[in-house]
């Protein structure tokens, strides 16, 4: 005999005695159909139990597996914007070094359209002291200026060198800011693009752009920068100049920035 569950049992005694008057006293045929009735109605509601349970069961395991997707696909977006967004620190030196040399380009963009003339005198230690008043520069506030725009000095931090090559300042250099002393021919010395070099025997500074077609180029804010390649005179090139003549100079010291 088969056994019931005890939900099914009980539906089954509750069916039975409902049906106490008709077992009490019925033909054999009629107890038998009866009964019969009961167990078929019995097993019905077994089986829409277990269906019922079944389902259930099947929702809450496909709701699980879709949480369980959606946490895997959200850690692999998360790693892939990880990746995406770190970079290698010759990347992060690539970077540094084309915004140094997009500030050294615009300082002399500006200096021309400020009207600025080149002087040894009335210099301001800021460019926008300088843009106020007088609007005077020359080879070393030139660089200054950029140097404090890249943010590697201090604002109104000024410097100039020598006739022998030595740097003259009243600060001290950042720990972002290496000196190199080089004392050698300039065709000799290997350099970085962002380089700022000073020359033995000529007081000038520049700001070495790179090679290009096998020819060094240098950002100048000196007279040859000028109209009239002259003291006084409206600064005019904003661009690279090739200055060949430097290769055979002696380079004195080199200022350079230790993120570039």
């Amino acid at each position: 005999m088969r056994l019931l569950p005890y939900k099914l049992s009980l539906f089954v005694f509750t069916a039975v005695a409902a049906a106490g008057i008709a077992l009490a006293n019925p033909s054999p045929v009629h107890a038998a159909s009866d009964l019969s009735l009961v167990l078929d109605q019995a097993e019905l509601v077994a089986v829409a139990d277990t269906t019922q349970s079944a389902v259930s069961t099947t929702s809450t395991t496909t709701n699980t597996a879709a949480k369980a997707d959606n946490t895997t696909t959200t850690a692999a977006k998360t790693e892939t914007a990880v990746i995406k967004n770190t970079k290698t620190a010759a990347q992060v030196k690539a970077e540094n070094r084309q915004r140094w040399l997009k500030i050294c380009k615009n300082m002399l963009v500006k200096m021309k359209k400020y009207h600025f003339r080149y002087s040894n005198g009335s210099l301001k230690s800021t460019f926008k002291k300088a843009v106020r008043k007088k609007r005077r520069s020359n080879c070393a506030s030139y660089v200054s200026w950029c140097l404090q725009e890249y943010g590697a000095t201090k604002a109104g931090q000024m410097f100039y060198s020598s006739s022998s090559g030595k740097v003259r300042k009243n600060f001290k250099w950042g720990s972002n800011i290496k000196v190199i002393r080089v004392n050698k021919r300039c065709s000799k010395v290997k350099l970085q693009p962002g380089d700022i070099v000073t020359w033995k025997g000529h007081p000038h500074v520049c700001i070495y752009a790179g090679t290009y077609g096998g020819h060094r180029y240098w950002y100048d804010g000196g007279k040859i920068s000028t109209a009239s390649n002259s003291s006084g005179s409206l600064y005019k090139n904003t661009h690279m100049q090739r200055e060949s003549y430097l290769s055979g100079r002696t380079i004195g010291y080199i200022i350079r920035i230790k993120d570039i």
